[in-house]
């Protein structure tokens, strides 16, 4: 399993130099209380079997999703980036509030 961002099963498996099974996993902070959106991506060779033990383990802290590689990038967007982003704008916008009713 690899949760490194941004590198593809491709370029992991050029680093062993031979052939590996690997599936590339996208696991969220949520996780942290048993509630993330994980998303996983085999290889060609994972079986079924390694794909359903890799699946158990993810969804032992969450729900997790098998989705072409191609939609990982999409992944990190959705269930990452783009919620963190709101929280901090959400953030921004409380304080400015705090601050201008100081000032009122």
């Amino acid at each position: 399993m690899s949760i490194a961002a941004g590198q593809s099963i491709s370029a992991i498996e050029n680093r062993f130099g031979k052939t590996i099974r690997l599936v590339r996993a996208m696991p969220n902070t949520p996780a942290l209380v048993g509630a993330a959106m994980s998303a996983l991506s085999p290889n060609k060779e994972v079986s079924e079997a390694e794909l359903a033990e890799v699946t158990a383990i993810f969804e032992s802290f969450g729900a997790c999703e098998v989705v072409p590689e191609t939609m990982m990038d999409t992944v990190v967007g959705v269930s990452g980036s783009s919620p963190a982003y709101v929280y901090l704008f959400i953030e921004a916008m409380a304080r400015w509030k705090r601050i201008f009713q100081k000032l009122s």
